[in-house]
């Protein structure tokens, strides 16, 4: 017998067709999976040498707020990414380096972009989630 509300559980939704890249999705939920939802998506990225992405998402803007969430995985040090990532914010494309657990909060129409993970010694997860519908 199904539940009054298990429209709002939403498990096992990868992203079909969205080839793997980084790691394992988790999960990538919107308002076409579960109406009224936010943009959301969860994967893992596993340890690798080289950047994953040859040049990574161009420069772009949302009409709504983003925040990208990097979580380390070490339970004796959860600050430690076990990573190198790099993104570039503002209109002058000013680089930072990510390499500790960041919660990263991109205004509506701030330029950004491209983010890429350069180098990862230790799995973590990544959390995309846009404000908008």
């Amino acid at each position: 017998m199904a539940g009054k509300y298990d429209k709002y559980f939403l498990k096992n939704y990868r992203w079909p067709g969205l080839p793997f890249i980084m790691g394992p999705i988790l999960q990538r939920m919107d308002s076409r999976t579960i109406e009224g939802s936010n943009f959301y998506f969860i994967h893992w990225v596993v340890p690798h040498e080289e950047p994953r992405m040859k040049i990574g998402h161009p420069p772009h803007i949302h009409s709504d707020a983003e925040l990208l969430i990097h979580i380390g995985t070490d339970p004796d040090n959860p600050d430690d990414l076990g990573a190198e990532v790099e993104i570039y914010v503002g209109p002058e494309l000013e680089r930072h380096v990510i390499t500790e657990t960041t919660i990263v909060f991109l205004p509506p129409n701030f330029l950004h972009g491209p983010w890429n993970p350069m180098k990862t010694t230790r799995p973590w997860i990544f959390i995309e989630i846009n404000q908008g519908l």
